[in-house]
């Protein structure tokens, strides 16, 4: 990447220049998607590329008809990929626990509770490099708190993602944020 120091009196600072001028190896807003009720399944396109390393993805406000599982997928050209993830993670209900286990057709987030607005970041790590992609979450509600780290283990790289919910979706403020980040060059 070409860094470039020097700007002239007056100029303006336009996105593309701090894409591609700026040593920017922070944080950098992608795309928002608003997640509509009654639906069960938000896909989010175009979001992953060489552009940035990692990449962060905040959902909030989500609810959910009945509590459930809300679980995340990449996608390629709108199809999931459902295999070779592993999980490992845990979730307690406050002054309770339970331990999350393996499955292999995605990243699950079974601690979803209906009634209340969830939400929660997931960090990916690589999901556009054609190697494994690595994911590490957490989000806490009235009702619990969750905590999960996951390898999708296939060498392919992606530029979408689903999350798919057990129930009907609802909530008039549920939207997902995406963020991507560079390190250092």
């Amino acid at each position: 990447m070409v860094v470039k120091t020097v700007w002239d009196p007056g100029e303006i600072l336009t996105a593309y220049d701090v894409k591609n001028f700026l040593a920017n190896s922070g944080l950098v807003y992608i795309t928002s998607v608003d997640v509509p009720g009654g639906t069960s399944t938000v896909s989010v396109t175009n979001v992953f590329s060489g552009d940035f390393d990692d990449y962060l993805v905040k959902v909030s406000g989500l609810n959910i008809a009945t509590a459930g599982n809300v679980n995340f997928q990449f996608e390629t050209a709108g199809t999931p990929i459902t295999t070779n993830y592993s999980l490992a993670g845990h979730y307690q209900t406050w002054g309770a626990a339970a331990l999350v286990g393996f499955t292999d057709t995605q990243f699950g987030f079974p601690a979803i509770a209906s009634g209340y607005d969830n939400s929660f970041h997931i960090e990916i790590q690589d999901p556009a490099k054609t190697e494994y992609s690595y994911i590490q979450s957490h989000f806490c509600n009235q009702a619990r708190a969750y905590w999960l780290n996951g390898k999708h283990e296939l060498s392919t790289a992606y530029s979408d993602f689903r999350l798919t919910a057990s129930y009907t979706l609802s909530g008039t403020d549920a939207h997902i944020d995406v963020y991507g980040y560079r390190h250092p060059n």
